[in-house]
């Protein structure tokens, strides 16, 4: 713990906002929204915060469901709500618009390689593919075939085999130029939509991306080089930009998809969020680098790393649960020393189990609960622990972030179990609440529903 070496730099901090009279009577700094952007996508604003209104507290499989719609495919990506309409995304490749107020799909856009590339060129990467999985295939079996002749100390046909292997490989790396679909949890459909309020974009772990109006119409589509490992980053809609966490760190102009600046960041499972410093929008990864909207200059690196979850944002400062710890970082201290070297508010202990849920921030108080279901509440000023509880999940994985509903805050499990808790200094349970579906999405919120993604269906709770 560092908290003895950074009490300082903290005081100076808050301080130093108050001076500029951004510290109103009563009203902590840790109250503040970040400045980021209005726009729609993970998290809402990035912030979990669903502020609005008096959505339901209390729900079961047959109790206080307004209606439930049947999806053609599974997602891990959370739903988003623009303008009456809720976008949700559906294996293999499926953009999907739903009516928020009975539940009816109005529409649904494909986005596999024939749809970006035409009949021509995309049935022939499908038919490439397919030769691919054969070729895997072979792959395999002369694996078992050179284990075997290891065995058998026979490293002359070992050699030979290995040779086989090395050009399978190349005939399978050529005809997987343009991706198959991955399998598992992720899938190609990890990437929560984001909006800009006229239009709605949507990324896939194929690297394809696009931009519909609210009403369906193709704006564009492209294809990005894809991460290597399972991508579930969601895109950012900001300042005319759309930001993308594919191979690369990728800015394209949200009217025309035209690629505006690249940089050369490592794709985590955790989504980019935005923040603001010294009025200038910035992009802070998962991997802790800090790099400017407008053209992606790398401002500062190196300030954490986290393995599932997403950093948390509040004006200039940057919350993070990293394994063993969670720490608080001065976003234009870090710029100016470009490294986390005296940027660091401060530092406390965590468990070291892992975080899937991203943290949230309300009234002072940041909240944090690692996979087990253990809540950690800190001073999001001092990072002095509050309390600490294990939830009372019957089992299952805490995967969905937390979501601020109303003035409530909402934690699920991937078992279908939802807690909904008042915000506070000690742990009061408002209720528990159970689905008969799995899911690993986050909640979605308006004044009076709650959004929830299962694997096979959306629910709307609610009158």
């Amino acid at each position: 713990m560092r908290k003895d070496r950074v009490c300082q730099r903290t005081f100076a901090h808050w301080a130093a906002l108050g001076c500029l009279g951004l510290l109103l009577p009563g009203v902590l700094p840790a109250d503040f929204v970040s400045l980021a952007s209005a726009e729609k996508g993970w998290r809402n604003d990035g912030t979990g915060h669903f502020p609005a209104g008096d959505p339901p507290v209390k729900w079961s499989a047959e109790q206080n469901i307004a209606w439930k719609t049947k999806l053609p495919g599974a997602s891990l990506a959370s739903p988003i709500l623009v303008d009456g309409r809720l976008f949700v995304l559906a294996e293999p490749s499926d953009l999907i618009c739903v009516a928020a107020s009975d539940g009816q799909i109005q529409w649904s856009r494909s986005h596999r390689y024939v749809d970006l590339l035409g009949e021509k060129e995309g049935k022939k990467i499908e038919r490439d593919l397919e030769q691919a999985k054969l070729v895997r295939e072979k792959i395999d079996a002369v694996q078992r075939e050179k284990q075997e002749a290891r065995k058998a100390e026979n490293e002359p046909l070992e050699i030979e085999l290995e040779a086989q292997i090395n050009a399978l490989r190349k005939e399978y790396e050529a005809l997987t130029a343009f991706p198959p679909l991955k399998g598992g949890d992720t899938g190609n459909t990890g990437c929560t939509p984001a909006s800009d309020g006229k239009n709605v974009f949507a990324a896939f772990g194929t690297g394809v991306v696009s931009s519909h109006t609210l009403d369906g119409k193709q704006n564009w589509m492209v294809r990005l080089e894809p991460s290597g490992n399972d991508m579930s980053a969601s895109p950012i809609a900001a300042d005319g930009k759309l930001i993308v966490q594919a191979r690369q760190l990728t800015a394209l102009d949200a009217a025309t998809g035209k690629v505006l600046w690249t940089a050369p960041q490592e794709c985590r499972h955790g989504s980019p969020v935005l923040a603001h410093v010294n009025s200038t929008a910035v992009v802070v990864t998962p991997t802790g680098s800090v790099l400017r909207l407008a053209d992606g200059e790398v401002l500062a690196q190196g300030l954490f790393r986290l393995n599932h979850c997403s950093p948390l944002a509040n004006g200039e400062t940057i919350y993070a649960q990293v394994e063993g710890a969670v720490k608080a970082i001065d976003l234009a201290a870090a710029i100016d020393e470009k490294t986390a070297d005296n940027a660091v508010l401060w530092e406390a202990s965590a468990t070291r189990a892992d975080y899937l849920a991203s943290p949230l921030l309300y009234d002072g108080l940041l909240y944090c609960v690692n996979e087990q279901g253990l809540l950690e509440v800190s001073d999001a000023v001092s990072g002095d622990r509050v309390y600490r509880k294990r939830l009372p999940f019957a089992g299952g994985r805490v995967d969905p972030s937390l979501s601020l509903g109303g003035d409530r805050l909402y934690v699920s499990n991937n078992r279908g179990s939802t807690l909904v808790i008042a915000p506070g200094r000690e742990y009061l349970e408002i209720a528990q609440n159970e689905l008969d579906a799995e899911f690993k999405s986050s909640l979605a919120f308006d004044d009076a529903h709650v959004y929830i993604r299962t694997k096979d269906h959306l629910v709307c709770v609610g009158e």
